[in-house]
């Protein structure tokens, strides 16, 4: 599994950038609601890559420590 170019890019926007749904519609002039889309979507894909990655069990310990902190 692999993230598509366009999830990467609105996920990057929104999490490492502070940028608003709104804000990166204009940018790459498409839709807010593909935004949305892709967003979601991205986070889907993001979320079975973590746990591709390092295992259901190390997700719901990492999940909990997190908890933890906060």
């Amino acid at each position: 599994m692999k993230l598509k170019n366009s999830e990467r890019t609105v996920i990057e926007e929104v999490f490492f950038r502070g940028k608003n749904i709104t804000q990166i519609s204009k940018d790459l002039k498409v839709s807010r609601s593909c935004i949305n889309y892709r967003l979601k979507k991205g986070m889907t894909n993001l979320k079975k890559l973590i746990v591709e990655e390092i295992g259901v069990d190390n997700v719901e310990r990492l999940i909990k420590s997190t908890i933890k902190l906060h």
